[in-house]
């Protein structure tokens, strides 16, 4: 979803909140369970492995973003962030990225910068033309942002 701040010209997307919030939630449960549950060997494991795939996930959600400014495009993964300021940007369009259509910043040199398909396409289950449509309308939304799209 993305947010503008303030007067400035600033679009972040991120995972709905509820999302890792649901995860953390699991893995509460599970902690819970094997607390005050004692469970047999097995269950303990299983309920060890759910609630840490689930916290994981949880902060893999809660890192990535992608986050369109006057200054250029950060997209932010778990462990590293790929800035690509707007003088580098060559164009923006759509990919496919694993048999899913994304966002792609090609740089002035060719290299790729792909927003993970996970992170803008719609909760919801929804029909390939419409999700294809809004990623279309989020192109049109960072290619508003840049400094030099909008000089006279």
């Amino acid at each position: 979803m993305a947010q503008t701040s303030g007067g400035s010209a600033r679009l972040v997307w991120r995972f709905p909140p509820w999302q890792p919030a649901l995860l953390f939630l699991i893995a509460t449960a599970c902690a819970a369970l094997n607390l005050y549950g004692h469970p047999a060997v097995g269950a303990r494991l299983a309920t060890l492995a759910v609630g840490a795939v689930a916290v994981l996930v949880a902060v893999f959600l809660l890192r990535m973003a992608l986050v369109v400014d006057q200054d250029g495009i950060a997209v932010r993964f778990l462990a590293r962030v790929q800035w690509v300021p707007w003088a580098e940007v060559k164009a923006i369009g759509l990919a496919d990225v694993r048999g899913n259509e994304t966002v792609r910043v090609i740089r002035t040199d060719d290299r790729q910068v792909d927003v993970p398909p996970s992170l803008l396409q719609p909760v919801r289950p929804t029909s390939k033309p419409r999700a294809s449509a809004r990623l279309r309308f989020i192109v049109g939304q960072i290619s508003a942002v840049n400094p030099a799209s909008r000089r006279p």
